[in-house]
């Protein structure tokens, strides 16, 4: 199966450029083998990052965003409801009803660097880079106001 996943992963860059990015394929033991799933979100042009976290049972919430922590768990719960959903009927399929994560709260992670203006993308590119899920922090945090304004030239 895992092959085959792999085949329908290349068929897709090649024939089917058009909806690339459209499909997510996922590895039938994904959920054996991972603690972790990373899923960057984009919504209404605003970039998070989703993780199904197994070590805490929890799906933890990645968000540059400077709003306060109630804002935010506004802002998230109608699409972290539906991405809970959606994602955790398509793992349940692929692993045979062994792996449901339907009932795990979704904390919005605090302490993480903060954005001043529209860079969500190269945010949540940093957090898919250097989060550590087990820790929950940052895997190095030597961010300054300077090395903020100069994200974007870090990243590209």
């Amino acid at each position: 199966m895992s092959m085959y996943v792999s085949c329908l992963i290349d068929d897709e860059s090649y024939h089917g450029p058009d909806t690339v990015g459209y499909r997510i394929f996922l590895y039938p033991k994904i959920s054996v083998s991972e603690n972790f799933i990373l899923l960057p979100v984009c919504h209404n042009s605003y970039w998070t990052v989703y993780i199904i976290n197994k070590s805490y049972g929890q799906i933890d919430v990645l968000d540059s965003g400077s709003t306060v922590l109630k804002d935010k768990q506004k802002w998230h719960t109608p699409v972290a409801s539906k991405i809970r959903t959606r994602l955790g009927e398509a793992i349940l399929k692929i692993t045979q009803s062994k792996f449901n994560f339907s009932s795990w709260s979704m904390p919005v992670i605090t302490g993480l660097p903060r954005q001043d203006s529209n860079d969500s993308r190269f945010f949540a590119m940093m957090f898919l880079k250097h989060y550590n899920p087990d820790t929950r922090k940052m895997a190095f945090c030597e961010l300054n106001k300077k090395n903020l304004r100069n994200l974007r030239c870090n990243i590209l």
